[in-house]
């Protein structure tokens, strides 16, 4: 298991357990995403939401097609 951030700077996701070590771990420089310094609050926001949660929760985004 990969060990959580042990300084106090901000490292993001903050929690998640061995999915956000492995999130912190993982080089976001070579994905669509980029680094996550460049994410959305919003996304970064439903990410720590979503990893710090004791339920199972999954992102999903509603597109409608209206003409």
């Amino acid at each position: 298991m990969l060990a959580e951030p042990t300084s106090r700077t901000y490292a993001f996701p903050r929690n998640g357990g061995e999915t956000g070590a492995l999130m912190r771990a993982h080089d976001w420089e070579r994905t669509a995403l980029g680094p996550p310094s460049g994410w959305p609050a919003a996304l970064k926001v439903a990410v720590n939401l979503i990893l710090g949660s004791p339920e199972c929760l999954v992102p999903a985004c509603g597109v409608t097609d209206r003409a």
